[in-house]
């Protein structure tokens, strides 16, 4: 999860991304395939690195934040209705550990659209439920589920969360360790 307090940041995140598909994805020399979508699992480390470069350059007040799981080892033998609550869960309980401040007026929670829509009303139902109480009562909270294709933001966040699969899942901490100083709260999934 990718954590902003300024609303121009939504735009930095999205010059970001876009200078890393023309520079260096999308470059000018290389007509004949047009990427338009950043994924952490087909970038290179060294597209990555140049990513964070402009990232950090653009986009100042960001944190990260992560929940991890052990798909294989509890999704195993577990069924979609039941990985989805699970999903939401985990969803809850990281919010539930970020401290957000009393002056906040609205809370905008974007998520990659990968459920169907009684899974997003399942979803967010759950989340306005729990986390209202999180929040200050004169905040807004807002939960919008998107294709990440045309929402920068979540291609951001995946560039970030493959980093840190490949830490738990692979002992490969290249990535990673490029960006851990941003991340504010990393925990494991409690059931």
């Amino acid at each position: 999860m990718l954590g902003i307090t300024e609303a121009k940041s939504i735009k930095n995140i999205a010059k970001a991304i876009s200078k890393t598909l023309d520079r260096k994805i999308n470059h000018k020399n290389k007509k004949n395939r047009i990427v338009s979508e950043l994924k952490g699992k087909c970038t290179t480390l060294q597209i990555k690195k140049s990513f964070l470069t402009y990232f950090d350059a653009d986009v100042k007040d960001y944190v990260l934040y992560a929940i991890v799981l052990n798909k294989s080892a509890l999704l195993k033998d577990t069924q979609k209705p039941i990985a989805d609550r699970i999903y939401n869960h985990m969803t809850h309980q990281l919010l539930e550990k970020i401290h957000f401040s009393a002056d906040n007026k609205q809370v905008n929670l974007i998520v990659d659209r990968s459920k169907d829509n009684f899974g997003i009303k399942e979803f967010n139902d759950y989340l306005y439920a729990n986390l209202n109480m999180c929040l200050n009562l004169e905040t807004a909270l807002y939960i919008t589920h998107d294709n990440s294709e045309k929402h920068k933001g979540i291609q951001a966040v995946d560039m970030f969360c493959y980093g840190i699969a490949r830490k738990y899942e692979q002992e490969d901490e290249s990535w990673y360790n490029l960006f851990k100083d941003k991340i504010a709260i990393e925990c494991q999934f409690n059931v």
